[in-house]
């Protein structure tokens, strides 16, 4: 009878030896990952939400409201499409479905200053789907304070008569406390602000009737804060455009034939 090679006896009682310690270690290391990997939930899925609104915050001169979801929200083209949005503004408009992802709301025209929109959304909107929207449900903006639109005489006229009246077109009424709180008349070569007396009563109406016989300057100011040709004015239109106008004078007497830089906000 043969004696088993030594090789072969070293390795079988490799075979029958324990695992060392090191090798223990990593199989339990490796049992408790696969353990904690199995017991970890698993990251829940983003929920579908506005991803773009604009405008946001106070903006001027505001025709149209943008907004862009993460998913896709309707069947584009279909005419049974629902508004997504409630909303709350004092301007009308129409609202429409750009693509399947993309909405804009369209206003008849470009909202006057002391506006305040609120778009929410509709409870029951949900993605093309059927999940409902996470994220912000409501979101607003505001077309901010009265701002000058133009005036006459215009910034860089020269030749200003020392003591010149000033009609300015406004986006929207101002009270006339406020314009003599924040206007200012700023003349080039004179660095301070110079402030201004706001004109009303029957000063007022005598500068208008005056300002309208110039004409095309006149009505032009008009045109800016959307009043009609002076062929086609009503009386009662030529009132509503002339609310907005704001008549005033620098409080002190001006340089001759100097040029005005600005009639603005403090």
């Amino acid at each position: 009878m043969r004696a088993a090679p030594m090789q072969s006896r070293a390795a079988a009682a490799q075979r029958r030896a324990p695992p060392s310690r090191g090798n223990s270690m990593r199989y339990l290391t490796a049992w408790l990952a696969l353990v904690v990997n199995l017991s970890l939930p698993a990251e829940p899925a983003p929920r579908a939400q506005v991803d773009v609104f604009i405008p946001q915050g106070t903006v001027k001169s505001v025709r149209q409201v943008a907004v862009r979801f993460s998913e896709q929200m309707v069947t584009f083209g279909d005419p049974r499409i629902p508004e997504p949005f409630a909303i709350d503004c004092p301007q009308s408009g129409k609202g429409r479905w750009a693509d399947a992802r993309n909405w804009v709301y369209d206003f008849a025209r470009d909202l006057p200053a002391g506006v305040k929109c609120t778009f929410k959304l509709k409870t029951d909107v949900t993605t093309l789907a059927g999940k409902s929207l996470g994220g912000a449900q409501e979101l607003s903006f505001r077309s901010g304070g009265p701002a000058i639109m133009a005036s006459l005489p215009s910034e860089g006229d020269t030749g200003i008569d020392e003591n010149q009246i000033f009609v300015l077109a406004l986006d929207a009424e101002a009270r006339p406390e406020s314009i003599a709180k924040h206007a200012h008349c700023q003349v080039k070569g004179i660095s301070e602000r110079i402030e201004v007396d706001v004109l009303g009563g029957d000063t007022r109406r005598e500068v208008l009737a005056q300002r309208r016989l110039i004409g095309y300057q006149y009505f032009r100011l008009l045109w800016k804060i959307g009043g009609e040709t002076s062929v086609a004015v009503k009386d009662e239109a030529l009132d509503r455009a002339e609310s907005q106008l704001a008549v005033l004078r620098c409080r002190r007497t001006l340089p001759p034939d100097t040029e005005v830089q600005r009639a603005g906000r403090r």
